[in-house]
């Protein structure tokens, strides 16, 4: 409930106002539509750097706006890289039955807090998440699996209804 988490959250909000217009403006132009996703998409990957950074700081009043920008081009790159890895282990995981991609998904998923706020390879994030998942990875399967059905669930609630509302705002 900080100034900053707040912030953090509205800042959000306003995101996922513009990722479903974009999305209903991709039938119209899909060529700019993939620019501006392109650009939105980096400038959401810079605010996710920035967030970790500030969530592992003390700071609480103020978005301090070297988080977001200081030393961003090798964060930014391990977590594209990165992004892209994880997702395919977490993918050919669950192709493999479903419960190997969850236990991927958990023993691997603080990788983004050691590229973000130590500077720190996607390699050496991926390493230090599975020692500091390690002893705990049944407790973290068990917690994956609510987090999956949770943010599932949630997902497909505020999908539709982001939809719908930008639908009737726009029309």
């Amino acid at each position: 409930m900080s100034r900053n988490g707040l912030m953090l959250i509205g800042i959000l909000i306003v995101f996922a106002l513009f990722n479903s217009l974009i999305s209903i403006g991709a039938r119209q132009t899909p060529i700019l539509v993939a620019l501006v996703s392109l650009v939105f998409g980096l400038v959401n990957i810079i605010v996710s750097i920035g967030a970790i950074r500030l969530f592992v700081s003390d700071e609480t009043e103020e978005l301090p706006r070297e988080y977001f920008s200081d030393d961003i081009g090798w964060p930014l790159l391990n977590y594209i890289v990165g992004a892209i890895v994880f997702l395919i282990a977490v993918f050919i995981g669950t192709l493999l039955f479903v419960i190997p991609g969850i236990f991927l998904l958990v023993a691997l998923t603080f990788w983004s807090v050691y590229v973000a706020a130590e500077n720190e390879s996607f390699i050496t994030g991926f390493q230090k998440s599975w020692e500091l998942t390690s002893g705990h990875r049944f407790n973290l399967f068990g917690l994956g699996i609510i987090v999956v059905i949770l943010w599932g669930s949630l997902e497909a609630f505020l999908g539709l209804s982001l939809d719908s509302l930008v639908v009737s705002w726009v029309l």
